[in-house]
């Protein structure tokens, strides 16, 4: 899964957490913080981020490209 970095910073302005809030809350690494959008992310790294942020995980993840 690709994280959507724009609608991962609008879940995270809603949630009003910054950065480091949100990585403490989701119990991730900076390792993996810095590979979001960027590279393949776990549905369990994905699945923390969303529970962090309150949100489902469709409103983080990038929309697939058609083939």
């Amino acid at each position: 899964m690709i994280i959507d970095r724009r609608k991962l910073e609008l879940q995270q302005a809603r949630a009003s957490l910054s950065r480091e809030e949100l990585m403490q809350a989701a119990n991730i690494t900076v390792g993996a913080w810095n590979g979001l959008g960027i590279r393949n992310t776990t549905p369990k790294t994905v699945g923390k981020l969303a529970a962090a942020l309150g949100c489902d995980v469709l409103d983080i993840i990038a929309d697939r490209k058609e083939d």
